[in-house]
């Protein structure tokens, strides 16, 4: 029973400082790239905008419309 407790205690004090260390090691890379301790790192791919979709044929709008329309009178008929 005793290694039960102590073994949850660990794993929640694992839940716990992993967080916080990953925080703190996060705020400290920041602090030193502002002070030019460290080289700046750009965030690469992630900044970039997505490509926009494919365009729609106007069929597929009109259904898209349509399926829209449907669902917004199915919830209108609902009555609480």
């Amino acid at each position: 029973m005793v290694w039960f407790v102590i073994c949850l205690a660990a794993v929640f004090a694992i839940m716990v400082l992993v967080p916080c260390v990953g925080l703190w090691l996060r705020k400290r890379d920041f602090e030193r790239q502002v002070r030019g301790q460290r080289p700046e790192r750009p965030a690469g791919n992630a900044a970039e905008p997505k490509p926009d979709l494919p365009d729609m044929s106007d069929a597929q709008q009109l259904a898209d419309a349509a399926r829209l329309k449907s669902l917004q009178n199915a919830f209108t008929n609902l009555t609480l």
